[in-house]
């Protein structure tokens, strides 16, 4: 499990426990179901760092080859854009996961983060007592304001892949210099963004979102 992930959400979460007034159970499943979203965020880490590699090692092959007549100029059969899809289901599952808080916290059961967080949206507003609701408005702000990071990064993507094609991608292009000579550039998604940029931004994302939720959940069960 990476350490780095791990302490972000884990330092969170323990330096909320005091302040959280939940019983013992109740404790123990909202720590769960954290550790559970750190698995999560992890499995996404893992990709992303094997689509970096397979990227690097696949141009560093490509771009020092002597054998380029050998070598296809757009290539799709590395594994990166395997990788990439793992990451954005790997992903979903996150927000999905992350959602569970909610039944120790709140007793809001969800099975999934549902459409871009509508489902959320929807028990916050109409599955809160009046006295409670108050807790919960900067949660609701943060599902809101999401929604549409979550249809960019996660639901096109991820719904394209899931329920129709693969990932849309150059795969691995080579562009003759003014010598013949190939040099290869990286995979780039439908809109020209590096593959492995996409990753790397829609991990840091995902973390930070992860930890602003959890903090706002935190909220609707602080003593304080």
């Amino acid at each position: 499990m990476d350490s780095e992930t791990s302490n972000r959400l884990l330092l969170q979460v323990f330096a909320f426990k005091n302040a959280i007034v939940l019983d013992e159970p109740l404790k123990q499943a909202l720590l769960d179901d954290v550790l559970e979203v750190i698995k999560k965020l992890n499995s996404v880490k893992y990709h992303r760092d094997n689509l970096i590699r397979i990227v690097r090692e696949e141009l560093d092959a490509r771009n020092t080859s002597k054998e380029q007549s050998v070598i296809t100029t757009i290539d799709l059969s590395t594994g990166a854009e395997k990788e990439f899809e793992a990451l954005l289901l790997q992903a979903k599952a996150t927000l999905d996961v992350l959602v569970k808080v909610l039944e120790p916290i709140a007793g809001l059961k969800l099975a999934t983060y549902g459409a871009a967080g509508t489902g959320v949206i929807k028990q916050l507003k109409n599955n809160l007592s009046d006295p409670l609701k108050p807790r919960a408005e900067w949660l609701l702000s943060l599902v809101e304001a999401g929604t549409p990071w979550v249809k960019q990064w996660v639901g096109s993507y991820r719904d394209t892949i899931a329920h129709y094609r693969s990932i849309e991608s150059s795969g691995f292009v080579g562009i003759p210099d003014e010598n013949g000579h190939l040099q290869f550039c990286p995979p780039t998604d439908r809109t020209g963004v590096r593959l492995t940029d996409v990753a790397k931004l829609l991990f840091e994302d995902l973390v930070t979102f992860c930890e602003e939720f959890l903090v706002c959940a935190y909220r609707r069960a602080n003593a304080s």
